[in-house]
């Protein structure tokens, strides 16, 4: 159904001078032309019309007429069909069946619904993305990642219903049980895997120290199950640079057997240390991936000393000392600046919060840490003298006109490459609420890295919200421009049930100021610890005799795996600086050089990685046909298993509540933008020359 009317800009009496316009116009025109004489009376009056419409259509332009019409569309009901795309599916002895038959009959299954219904296809596991494929590779299965993409998606539409087909195994988000999946349809599921016990032993939980010290002791927990394995011997190795260091033996007395395993390893090489943890295999076992784990521990010479200042206290700088309390590599001291007797410089970074204040300037302990070179991260709020501030000249004027203060949202600057963040990372940030930030005038002298940028509302800006600077008296600076990203440990722990994604955040932040800076022209920025499911991310940067960043050189990036295999790559340009995406690599130790030229002269940097594998999709492989179930009947479903898919489809069907609905759109359209109207004028005065020419006038 179509429903229209006409409106104008200005009140449509203005028509009656628009028809007065035209007739006048037609009438004096026509008045004293006596080249018409011999055109037949009625066609006289029929190109006078014409020339009276047309000028009346004309006039009438100018009130901006516009075209109002209501029409009432029909949306179709929406079905969102998801399969989980992770490996644990086929990891068991059916796995052709999955790749073959499975695949054939769940797209036959939403052809059938192709004609009465709209179909939303999605694949899940690492991430949800839109997809006709399905090849059961993605390493991780993450239900939270789905829910998140089809509210996005669908939020607000039609939807009739939600299938989802899975093993229910998830390692990764939160228990999918807990999750709202913010839209009123029911949803059903799909049971797929195994769901039979088979001959199996398992690493099924690894928990380590990911950051010791020389010297001391690290923990190596494991827990170990099986099935089917009863009077069969449990044997454990841990192995290092290619050597035994731990082992363990124990007999498996039940079809059903869990072993809680711990090892003590003393930690007496520094830097990265890569180590396999092994189950021997056992003749007949489902699978044997599961029977190997490796971890990377990183082992330090010493802690870094961090010294918490603050003007009072404030749950930021709570959020930041539980954020740093997380890093064995950090050892933390708390104190309010008025009660500070220590000595700075037996600190290797000072956090001063809001300070200096507009109760206390701390110029003695500012002055001291500046003087002794120690690195500073100024955490800027409501409390802050910000005249003080900028008297220490940073690199960061920041002059408030008033006080007033925005609501500032973080977004990643693409082209900062001092360090990486992982994209599920700065997916989390893009979620993040804002900060309380001073409202005015930020001026950043060169030499800034500026990490974070202001939001404002939607409009993003050039004005920084967290960044660095490397030469502030031949040491390091960082400013956090705002308060309140307490928030964003809560938003964290809202969204994921845990705190990772902030606390990488602050460490990563403080990791970097606490480098010492190097007065070096050629550096290569990199992550010690890459996984095989995420991109290899390096930054560069090269620097001329002013040390000032310069790009003109390309960087050649070469890559060795331990069987001396190389990859060579060649870096991006990036601003004023170099970037990387080298892809994913498989498991394994890896070195690199990069190398450049400035001038006549040559700089090369070298350096170590490690690629930490990624099987936890074969920590279990008996489907959790339990939690599907219950997710069904939760989301007021039903759950199938893969014999029973079809007859899914008269339950869909038979459910009265999945229908179209219909609903009206208004639309405004200006009248002088249709087409149609433009031909029609040119007819009407076509058509009256055509008949004056013909009958001899002009």
């Amino acid at each position: 159904m179509l429903l229209f009317s006409l409106i104008t800009e200005h009140t449509l009496w203005l028509l009656i001078p628009c028809i007065g316009i035209a007739f006048l116009y037609t009438w004096f025109f026509y008045r004293k032309d006596n080249s018409i004489e011999e055109i037949p009376r009625f066609l006289k009056y029929l190109i006078r019309a014409f020339r009276f419409i047309v000028v009346l259509v004309l006039a009438f332009f100018l009130l901006s007429p516009m075209f109002r019409y209501f029409s009432t569309n029909v949306q179709k009901p929406i079905l969102v069909f998801a399969v989980d795309n992770s490996k644990s599916v086929v990891m068991a002895n059916d796995s052709v069946y999955y790749k073959t038959q499975f695949v054939k009959q769940y797209t036959d299954i939403i052809k059938s619904f192709s004609d009465n219904y709209e179909i939303v296809k999605v694949n899940f596991g690492d991430k949800a993305r839109s997809s006709d494929s399905i090849n059961f590779e993605d390493k991780r299965t993450d239900f939270s990642k789905l829910f998140d993409y089809i509210q996005a998606t669908c939020s607000n539409k039609n939807v009739g219903a939600i299938v989802v087909a899975s093993d229910g195994l998830y390692n990764s988000g939160i228990n999918p049980l807990y999750i709202q999946t913010g839209i009123n349809s029911p949803l059903y599921t799909i049971v797929l895997g195994d769901t039979t016990p088979r001959k199996d032993i398992r690493i099924e939980d690894v928990i380590f120290n990911k950051v010791v010290f020389k010297g001391n002791s690290f923990s190596i927990k494991l827990l170990i199950k099986s099935d089917k394995c009863k009077g069969e011997n449990l044997q454990v190795n841990v192995t290092h640079n290619k050597n035994i260091i731990a082992n363990y033996q124990n007999l498996i007395k039940t079809d059903e057997f869990t072993d809680e395993i711990l090892f003590e390893i003393k930690a007496d090489q520094p830097g990265l240390q890569h180590y396999l943890i092994s189950v021997t295999p056992k003749t007949g076992e489902i699978t044997t991936v599961n029977n190997y784990r490796d971890i990377v521990v990183e082992v330090l010479d010493s802690k870094q000393k961090v010294l918490l200042l603050v003007n009072s206290p404030h749950p930021d700088a709570g959020a930041l000392r539980s954020a740093l309390e997380t890093n064995p590599n950090f050892e933390i001291t708390y104190a309010v600046a008025s009660d500070f007797k220590g000595n700075v410089t037996d600190y290797n970074l000072i956090i001063l919060h809001q300070l200096p204040s507009k109760t206390n300037a701390a110029t003695q302990i500012i002055q001291n840490a500046i003087n002794s070179k120690v690195p500073i991260l100024f955490s800027v709020g409501s409390q802050t003298l910000l005249s003080a501030f900028n008297r220490i000249s940073t690199g960061l004027q920041i002059n408030q006109t008033s006080q007033k203060y925005d609501e500032a949202y973080p977004f990643v600057n693409n082209s900062f490459v001092q360090f990486q963040f992982p994209q599920n990372l700065q997916d989390a940030i893009k979620d993040y609420p804002p900060l309380n930030v001073p409202f005015g005038d930020y001026k950043v002298n060169a030499g800034g890295y500026v990490l974070f940028q202001q939001r404002i509302k939607s409009i993003s800006t050039s004005k920084p919200l967290v960044l660095f600077f490397d030469n502030f008296n031949d040491s390091r600076v960082g400013i956090i421009c705002g308060e309140g990203y307490w928030r964003w440990r809560l938003k964290d722990y809202f969204n994921n049930s845990n705190h990772d994604a902030f606390n990488e955040i602050i460490n990563k932040t403080i990791q970097y100021l606490t480098l010492k800076v190097k007065k070096e022209k050629f550096n290569v920025t990199y992550k010690n610890i890459y996984f095989e499911n995420e991109p290899l991310l390096f930054g560069a940067e090269l620097y001329n005799d002013n040390f000032e960043p310069v790009n003109e050189s390309d960087v050649i990036f070469d890559i060795t795996n331990s069987d001396k295999k190389k990859f060579s790559y060649t870096f991006s340009k990036t601003g004023q600086f170099y970037s990387l995406n080298a892809g994913t690599f498989p498991p394994g130790d890896f070195a690199f050089v990069a190398s450049t030229q400035l001038g006549d002269k040559k700089y090369s940097k070298s350096g170590k990685f490690v690629v930490a594998s990624v099987n936890i999709e074969s920590a279990k492989l008996v489907a959790n046909k339990k939690l599907m179930e219950q997710l069904a009947v939760k989301n007021n479903g039903k759950c199938y298993d893969i014999n029973s898919m079809n007859s899914l489809i008269d339950e869909i069907t038979k459910n009265k509540n999945i229908v179209s609905i219909s609903y009206t759109e208004k639309k405004l359209a200006e009248l002088i933008n249709f087409k149609i109207l433009f031909f029609s004028l040119v007819l009407l005065l076509s058509f009256e020359w055509f008949i004056r020419k013909y009958f001899g006038s002009y």
